[in-house]
């Protein structure tokens, strides 16, 4: 029902999407989700808004939780989205992902790289693709381009998991000889 009323529909949840709070990421999120499996035309302009948005800054006093890491999963899920327009040679949807695959944030970098790659109709194309990325990158980031995406519905499951965890084997921290520097050995 969302599909056949794309355009309306995308610009209601973008809009929406500008009025939920900043710290509601997970709404957030969900809304680019959406956006993103709308995969139509009029989704196109609110995923690129939302993936070249600036990132706030960290907004959480915790050593374990960071708002930037859900700002990054937003704008990565954004990312991905993207990767359909690229298939379908949306004018700007590449410009998009080879900008943000220079971008200071690693996980936004993998996300625009795979993206970009996905974008290839073919194995010359996609060759082409990784040419480019190699030429543009800097050294470290080499490697991305050539990780290889396997969706996990093709990756090999086990029958059966065989180990077992035997309560009585595991040794708790004062059960564990300790080295010279007070830290619990490690058999080997």
């Amino acid at each position: 029902m969302l599909r056949k009323r794309d355009p309306e529909v995308s610009n209601v949840l973008y809009t929406v999407y500008k009025m939920v709070p900043e710290m509601e990421y997970f709404l957030r999120w969900q809304i680019v989700e959406t956006l993103k499996e709308l995969g139509n035309k009029a989704a196109y302009g609110p995923l690129s808004s939302i993936v070249t948005s600036r990132i706030p800054p960290e907004r959480f006093e915790s050593k374990e939780h960071f708002s930037q890491d859900y700002e990054i999963m937003i704008r990565s899920n954004a990312l991905e989205g993207l990767a359909v327009y690229s298939e379908h040679k949306v004018k700007g949807a590449d410009d998009i992902l080879l900008k943000m695959a220079k971008h200071k944030n690693i996980t936004l970098r993998r996300s625009a790289i795979r993206s970009y790659l996905k974008g290839a109709s073919n194995k010359k194309e996609m060759s082409e693709r990784s040419d480019a990325l190699k030429r543009m990158l800097d050294k470290k980031d080499l490697s991305l381009v050539t990780l290889r995406v396997t969706e996990v519905r093709e990756v090999p499951h086990p029958e059966e998991v065989t180990t077992r965890f035997e309560r009585s084997k595991i040794k708790r921290d004062d059960q564990m000889q300790k080295g010279e520097d007070g830290a619990p050995k490690v058999e080997r």
